[in-house]
């Protein structure tokens, strides 16, 4: 017998370095244009959407599982650490990474020869930067990619005996060659929107209607959770109203209301410039149930009040049509059905 044993020990020894190779082998997804690696499992389940799609592997009995989605996003620039957590989703998370390290060190790299740190040294996915989330027993790593006008979700539940480095250099998310793809865009009730509004552009993202000096434009929806803190809101609203065009975006005021087809919505108005003219602008962002889809739409107006508040000092709402005189557009806003 144990003859026997040191007979079969080169052949056990092989057949456990085999095995070990194979659970340390990534297994490649494709699909919406999008290359990831994941750790081998039984539960699989791939979504090949190129507006927004998820790739999962999970693994019920060893109690891990990883995810890599994306949505459409038509902002711009690294996400902002209330972007990142945002789309996240973790209860109870925090920032590990933020990008805004990535823009400090990178300007400095610029100017100075004697940093200690260089940019390649921080958290990137495939060229972008990227934030790392954290939670109990999770980490997520977000990162928008402008190629191809999406934000990516990566999700690192339990222990998949692959750290998150590994996983990441894994994923290429844009093909040069590619080219956005349509997302799920609301549409409008033009009865309700009224007469002289006119379609002037569609893009992957977001569809834009005009009348006038008046511009509404619908996001796609994203199946990101929307916020309900107000003052979260007030700093995720400037980059989707710089998605818009406009620019020097100030918040002013927000509050919680009806939105579209009656779902709960938060409101954010403010002022900005368009084309170096100043304007107010009024964003809804709301979870429509029926599509499980976060939307937001916006719009955007000339029609600025002369009349000021002496004790705030600042332009007061027109006596009709809202904040920017013609918020009642937001309200012809069909998400669903």
């Amino acid at each position: 017998m144990t003859q026997l044993r040191r007979a079969l020990l080169p052949v056990m020894l092989a057949t456990a370095l085999v095995a070990g190779c194979q659970e340390r082998k990534l297994v490649t997804e494709r699909g919406g244009g999008v290359q990831v690696g994941m750790p081998a499992s039984h539960g699989r389940m791939v979504s090949r959407e190129p507006a927004d799609g998820i790739i999962e592997h999970a693994e019920g009995k060893k109690s891990w599982r990883t995810k890599l989605s994306w949505d459409p996003d038509p902002r711009f620039g690294p996400v902002t650490d209330e972007e990142a957590l945002q789309a996240a989703g973790l209860e109870h998370s925090s920032l590990v990474k933020s990008t805004r390290s990535f823009r400090t060190l990178t300007r400095k790299s610029e100017n100075s020869d004697s940093n200690e740190e260089k940019p390649s040294d921080l958290l990137t996915v495939d060229g972008h930067p990227a934030a790392l989330v954290h939670a109990s027993g999770a980490d997520a790593l977000v990162w928008r990619c402008d190629r191809s006008g999406r934000i990516f979700v990566y999700l690192r539940e339990g222990d998949p005996k692959f750290s998150l480095d590994e996983l990441a250099k894994a994923v290429r998310c844009h093909d040069l060659r590619s080219k956005p793809e349509n997302a799920q865009v609301p549409g409008v009730n033009l009865i309700t929107l009224g007469e002289g509004w006119g379609l002037s552009k569609r893009t992957a993202s977001s569809t834009v209607y005009l009348r006038a000096d008046v511009l509404l434009e619908l996001f796609a929806g994203q199946k990101i959770q929307p916020t309900d803190d107000l003052i979260v809101a007030a700093h995720l609203a400037p980059a989707w109203v710089e998605a818009g065009g406009l620019r020097g975006v100030k918040v002013v005021t927000g509050e919680h209301v009806n939105g579209p087809q009656g779902h709960p919505a938060v409101s954010l108005r403010g002022e900005a410039t368009l084309d170096g003219r100043a304007v107010r602008w009024s964003l809804l962002e709301w979870r429509c149930l029926e599509r499980a889809r976060t939307y937001g739409a916006l719009v955007v107006s000339q029609e600025v009040s002369k009349d000021t508040n002496a004790d705030a000092g600042t332009p007061q709402a027109p006596a009709s049509g809202g904040w920017t005189g013609h918020d009642n557009a937001l309200l012809a806003v069909r998400c669903h059905g």
